[in-house]
Formats: structure tokens, sequence, C-alpha cells
């Protein structure tokens, strides 16, 4: 949903599309066109969404599915809405062979998932061998995300095959590759995750990394790398993310 509207617009809107979809429950605004927070409390949680709900000590129960991801305790019903009106639209979308719609109505931690199962049919084909508009899908989809280790098996299947060619890289990207020496300075707020390509040009951006979990143990870590080792650039975030396997990497420094 467009993150501008209101709260109030958001449940008008999905109120209307699940009447358009045919959601199969009661409305939730009353006669008056007020929102009735107790038909939305009170409904019980469509059956398919009844094994993703998930505990936390922070949060409490939530819902955790690839197309709806909702805290829970309150609005029960606002949760069969979205999911309902998404899972329609996404039904229209993969008749209709609209893939960008397609990985972006699912839930951030999903879409690579999304992008693998509906867009490539179920088999993670490498990049270097999918059209430039899939790559170009296929980036979006990785500077958007902040789980990649959560989906490793995906990534890792999709950078399986080199070519020598950029797999994943935006327009300021690309342009800042062309720009590189044969030989790279680069940057990473490290921690034991089961990917560790991401890596940055920027030290600041790195040191950001290096303590937003500090917890978990990471640590900065300095390297060069030669460019033809780098398969990524990714730059639309002011990161200057450079994507590069860890045995490439010669590290200089560890702090």
């Amino acid at each position: 949903m467009n993150p501008d509207h209101t709260a109030r617009e958001e449940l008008t809107m999905v109120h209307e599309a699940s009447k358009t979809a045919g959601a199969g429950h009661g409305a939730f605004m009353s006669n008056n066109g007020q929102i009735d927070l107790e038909a939305l409390v009170n409904e019980p949680l469509l059956p398919e969404l009844l094994p993703y709900l998930r505990s936390s000590e922070v949060l409490g129960t939530g819902i955790h599915h690839p197309l709806v991801i909702e805290p829970m305790g309150v609005l029960t019903g606002l949760a069969n809405r979205i999911y309902t009106s998404k899972k329609e639209a996404l039904k229209k979308a993969i008749n209709q062979q609209e893939w960008e719609t397609v990985v972006f109505i699912h839930e951030r931690p999903y879409r690579v998932e999304a992008f693998v199962q509906h867009v490539l049919g179920g088999i993670a084909t490498p990049l270097a061998d999918l059209s430039p508009e899939l790559k170009e899908l296929a980036t979006v989809i990785w500077s958007d995300s902040e789980n990649h280790f959560e989906m490793a098996r995906y990534w890792a299947e999709l950078f399986s095959k080199r070519d020598g060619t950029l797999l994943l890289a935006d327009e300021r990207g690309k342009e800042l590759y062309d720009t590189l020496s044969n030989e790279v300075t680069v940057y990473r707020g490290d921690h034991q995750d089961s990917l560790r390509l991401s890596w940055s040009l920027n030290k600041t951006t790195a040191e950001f990394f290096a303590k937003r979990y500090n917890e978990h143990g990471r640590s900065l870590l300095t390297g060069t790398v030669k460019k033809e080792h780098i398969f990524g650039v990714v730059a639309n975030r002011n990161e200057a993310e450079i994507l590069v396997e860890m045995r490439n990497i010669n590290i200089t420094d560890k702090r």
C-alpha cells in the first residue's frame, strides 16, 4: 500500500478491494461510514493464515505469511482482507505475466522466493542465463531486501554461474563500476551469515552495519578485491554496495 495513505484510507481501500474480490467476510465499515473496530477484532482468522501465526516476546502474536505480515491481537479482520485481496491480485498478475507486480505483492522477506517460484517457474535459473529485464528485477529485489542470509539458498543458486558480467546492477551501479580501478578497497560490517557477499566502497556505511548489531559480534573488515571478481554493484541507496565472494577478498584489516 502507498505509505502516504492514512490508516483510515488503507482500511477503506482494503474494504473495497475485499468486496470486489469476493472475500466472503462481512464488511468492517458500519452504515454511517465509520470503521467497525469490534468487527475487525472479533472476526476469526482465515484458516489459510492460522499455520502462519508466530509468537514473539517483544511483539506478541502475529502473522508471518508471504502475502501478509501483520501484528495481531486487534485487527484480525483487516489481516483477512489484506490476504484475500492480495491473493486475488496475485492470481490476476500471474495470469497476465506482470512479474514485477507478482513479486512485490509479496511481503519483503518472501520476494526472492516469489521470483523463483512464480517468475522462474520454481527453478532458480542462474542470473547469467536470464534476460536483462529479469536481471533488473532481481537487482530491485536484492536492493530492497534485508534478509539475504535467510533466503541464502535462492541467492546462491541465482549467483551460481558467472559470465564475467555484472549479474546485479542498477543504473548508478553500472556507472560506478565503469569508474573502478583494477583493484578496489572494500569494507564490510561483518557477521557470520551464510552469504557474506555484500561489501561497500564506503567505510562509513560498513561501520554503520558493524555497529548496528554489535551484540551479535560484528566486526569491521577492510580488504582489497580485483575488479574482475565483482559481480554486482548497487548504488541506488547511496551505499555503493559491491557483491563479491569472500574467497576473492584479500583482508587487510579487522577490528
